[in-house]
C-alpha cells in the first residue's frame, strides 16, 4: 500500500503537518487583521487597500514556511534499565525479636492517606489530540499534497485552454479602439504592451495577464455596445492587468 512515508521522512511528513494544522489559525489571523484593517480605511485609495489585501496574502504564504522551520517534532527517547547489583550489608547490631504489636505501630505511625489526584483534563485532551494528529499525520499530508496536484492541473487546463483560444477564429482589433486601448494604457501606467483581439467563439471577456498579455472580445460584444461602453470596458481590463502584474 502506498503511503507518503515512502516518498518522504517521517521528521519532514510531521513537520509539514504541523505546519499544516498551524496556518488554519493563522491564515483566519491574517484574514480577519486584514477585514479590520480595510473595513477602517474603506475611505482611502483603492491602492492602499489593494496593497494591504497583498501583504495579507503574502503573510499567508511565508507563515507556513517560518512554521515548518522552527516547529519542533517531539521524538521519545529510548528507556534503559540499568541493572544494579544488590549488595549485602550487615548489621551492626545483633538482630532481636519484633512483636507484633510494634510492628502494628509502626505501621500506623509511617502510613499517609494519599490526597485526591486532581486531573488536569485541559492537558489531558490536549496530549490524545496531539497523539491522534500526529498518528493521522501521513494521511493529512498526503491529501493535502493530492489537492495541490489537483489545483495545479486545473489551472493548467485552463491556461492551456485560453491559449488555444487565443489562435482559433481571432484576428486582431484594429481602428479607434486600438487607439483608444494605448492611450487609456498611457493613463493607467500600463507599460506592458497588450494585445486587442476579436474572437467568434468566446461569448464573454478574457483577459491574459501571462508572458503574451491579451484581452479576448467577443465579436457580438464589438457589434452590440456603444463607444463609451467600450471604452470603459477596456479601461476596466487594463485595471486588472495592471493589479495582476502589479509585481
Amino acid at each position: 500500500m502506498f503511503t507518503i512515508e515512502k516518498i518522504l521522512s517521517q521528521e519532514i511528513v510531521q513537520k509539514l503537518g504541523w505546519s499544516l494544522i498551524h496556518f488554519i489559525w493563522q491564515a483566519i489571523a491574517v484574514a480577519v487583521l486584514a477585514a479590520i484593517l480595510l473595513r477602517i480605511l474603506r475611505r482611502f485609495s483603492a491602492n492602499l487597500r489593494y496593497a494591504i489585501a497583498c501583504l495579507a496574502l503574502g503573510l499567508m504564504v511565508l507563515m507556513p514556511v517560518c512554521t515548518m522551520k522552527y516547529v519542533h517534532v517531539l521524538k521519545s527517547a529510548p528507556t534503559s534499565v540499568e541493572t544494579i547489583p544488590a549488595t549485602f550489608v550487615m548489621p551492626s547490631e545483633p538482630i532481636r525479636e519484633i512483636s507484633a504489636a510494634e510492628i502494628t505501630t509502626s505501621i500506623e505511625e509511617k502510613t499517609i492517606v494519599p490526597e485526591p489526584e486532581k486531573i488536569n483534563y485541559f492537558a489531558y485532551w490536549k496530549q490524545r489530540t496531539q497523539k491522534y494528529l500526529e498518528s493521522a499525520m501521513p494521511n493529512i499530508v498526503t491529501l493535502w499534497l493530492l489537492g495541490v496536484f489537483g489545483f495545479s492541473i486545473w489551472h493548467l487546463g485552463g491556461w492551456t485552454q485560453l491559449q488555444r483560444l487565443r489562435k482559433r477564429l481571432v484576428r486582431p482589433v484594429e481602428g479607434f479602439l486600438k487607439d483608444k486601448l494605448t492611450i487609456l494604457a498611457k493613463k493607467l501606467g500600463v507599460k506592458q504592451a497588450v494585445e486587442l483581439l476579436e474572437s467568434a467563439i468566446v461569448q464573454v471577456r478574457l483577459l491574459s495577464a501571462g508572458s503574451g498579455r491579451f484581452i479576448l472580445l467577443p465579436a457580438s460584444v464589438l457589434t452590440g455596445l456603444s463607444r463609451e461602453q467600450l471604452e470603459a470596458i477596456l479601461a476596466m481590463s487594463l485595471r486588472i492587468l495592471k493589479d495582476l502584474t502589479i509585481w
